[in-house]
């Protein structure tokens, strides 16, 4: 009986492997894609594996949400110079051309889908003329660019957050540089830092210097003399002086976010340092209250 040797076990893979390879309709499109032969294909058989076996699963994807790759959303290419290379696919680099903006975010706290929000994408069918009106007020505003900001006020899940994203990536992506914090995260993380001198003065120059600065979910903190007094103060002060525009949200009308500025967590109440927030709010932001019943569950 012969003896089979590995060796031609091995040719005998390697051949039914280039035979596999060079019949593929997508390495023939590839090679074709790229001027390369079938034999550039035989002397590259494990490149052209590789990235086959990629392809086969690519194309059965439908989005970034079944894509299991360590990378997310980068797959195998080959060039024409038989170099291999890791690239965005389709839904990566859709999904990156929608947030190019980004680099305009001196600060940003939004979700990646809230940074893909835009005015000119929100669907108002079955909203009321109320809602409608609203988001009218939202698109003047951007077009005019009025020195006083706005204030937008309303029960959980109306809207407002989702407003003033849009209103920021609109901005963003005309090229103004603006921030985005989540008041409740931002005092969080001052105070977690209160001893890191850089930390703390970073923020508080971006705060003051970008052009159009939102304030989201401000009232929902648990509020600090330090973080009233040393922090929120300073930067809308500077604001008011320097003309900056500035939107909050707040499940809070002002009359209800005065009573929460006037008692700090320890219990002490100062009712003249929390009017000087509230003055600065009113000078800086004309009101706009979101009423109606919660779109989250929309």
């Amino acid at each position: 009986m012969k003896k089979i040797k590995y060796s031609d076990i091995k040719t005998d893979y390697v051949d039914q492997l280039k035979e596999e390879l060079i019949n593929d309709q997508d390495i023939l499109s590839l090679i074709k894609e790229l001027n390369l032969t079938e034999d550039d294909v035989s002397k590259n058989i494990i490149m052209f594996s590789d990235w086959l076996q990629e392809h086969k699963y690519c194309k059965e994807c439908t989005g970034l949400e079944m894509c299991n790759k360590s990378h997310l959303g980068y797959r195998l290419n080959i060039d024409e110079n038989l170099e291999q290379f890791y690239g965005p696919c389709e839904y990566l680099q859709t999904r990156e051309n929608l947030i190019t903006h980004r680099k305009n975010y001196l600060l940003c706290d939004l979700s990646e889908k809230n940074l893909t929000l835009s005015l000119n994408d929100i669907d108002l069918t079955g909203e009321s003329e109320y809602y409608k009106g609203i988001v009218n007020i939202a698109k003047q505003w951007v077009n005019e660019l009025p020195k006083k900001g706005l204030y937008f006020y309303g029960g959980l899940g109306t809207g407002k957050t989702y407003l003033a994203s849009a209103i920021c990536n609109d901005l963003a992506r005309n090229g103004y540089k603006v921030a985005f914090v989540n008041y409740p995260k931002l005092c969080s993380d001052i105070r977690n830092n209160v001893t890191e001198y850089d930390y703390v003065d970073s923020r508080m120059r971006k705060l003051r210097s970008a052009k159009i600065l939102v304030i989201d979910d401000i009232g929902a903190e648990s509020v600090t003399a330090y973080i009233r007094d040393d922090i929120l103060f300073p930067i809308l002060d500077y604001r008011m002086e320097h003309g900056q525009r500035t939107i909050f949200t707040s499940n809070c009308d002002l009359k209800s976010l005065e009573k929460r500025m006037t008692i700090v967590k320890s219990g002490e109440e100062d009712v003249i340092k929390a009017l000087r927030i509230i003055e600065r709010i009113k000078t800086l932001c004309d009101l706009v209250a979101i009423t109606g019943t919660s779109r989250r569950s929309l």
